[in-house]
């Protein structure tokens, strides 16, 4: 989920809502709780970044060039076009 800041930033955040119950079993009112879960998403961005790309370098790897070879063939397919 997206969120914003009181001075107009996006950020992701995690939510989680939960019912509360009175006595009787019926539900009385919900708590939501939100996460910011920015520097989740940051690390995981920069993870992929460097499984991707070489650390000295910084060009792509062999994993990356795999990857986006099989993905062309797949829309080829898809399209049904030649390859």
């Amino acid at each position: 989920m997206w969120n914003r800041r009181k001075n107009g930033d996006i950020f992701p955040c995690w939510q989680t809502i939960s019912a509360v119950k009175d006595e009787a079993g019926k539900v009385s009112h919900y708590v939501s709780l939100i996460s910011d879960i920015t520097t989740i998403k940051e690390s995981q961005a920069k993870a992929e970044y460097l499984a991707h790309h070489d650390p000295l370098t910084k060009l792509p790897n062999r994993l990356l060039f795999n990857a986006r070879v099989d993905h062309a063939i797949e829309r080829a397919h898809r399209k049904g076009i030649m390859f």
